[in-house]
């Protein structure tokens, strides 16, 4: 961050978590900040209605890709659905619990998914960053 010079350090917090801190993906978005909104992250934070992808775009894109079907067949239950309990039977009946449980660990670890709080049960939504790409992919 510092090297292409942003600005409003206090907000570069809320910029890495946005983005996972994910450093290729940052760089990108640094880029975009620079050349848009003169190196101010305080201002690219507060348009942000939508998470701006850009030239991410075609990097999600290459991550979907590589997705095994039951993973594919999991996010698509994600775009239904805001999150996703563990207690939850699938949605399609050709999945076992055994099989959802394993795409959801290897959906979190991939960076797709994030693991919510809501009381003593295990949740799961998609990350923001994938929300927003997938419903510019679906519209």
């Amino acid at each position: 961050m510092r090297s292409h010079q942003l600005t409003d350090s206090d907000k570069w917090p809320e910029l890495i978590n946005l983005y996972q801190g994910h450093p290729t993906w940052l760089n990108i978005i640094a880029s975009t900040i620079v050349e848009l909104f003169d190196g101010s992250v305080s201002l690219f934070l507060s348009y942000s209605e939508d998470i701006f992808l850009g030239d991410l775009e075609p990097i999600l894109e290459s991550h979907l890709e590589r997705l095994s079907d039951l993973e594919q067949q999991v996010i698509s239950g994600f775009r239904k659905n805001q999150a996703i309990a563990l207690s939850e039977q699938p949605t399609n009946p050709e999945l076992s619990q055994s099989e959802l449980w394993s795409a959801i660990q290897s959906l979190v670890r991939r960076g797709l998914l994030e693991k919510i709080s809501e009381g003593e049960r295990g949740m799961f939504q998609l990350h923001p960053i994938w929300q927003q790409y997938l419903k510019f992919k679906l519209s």
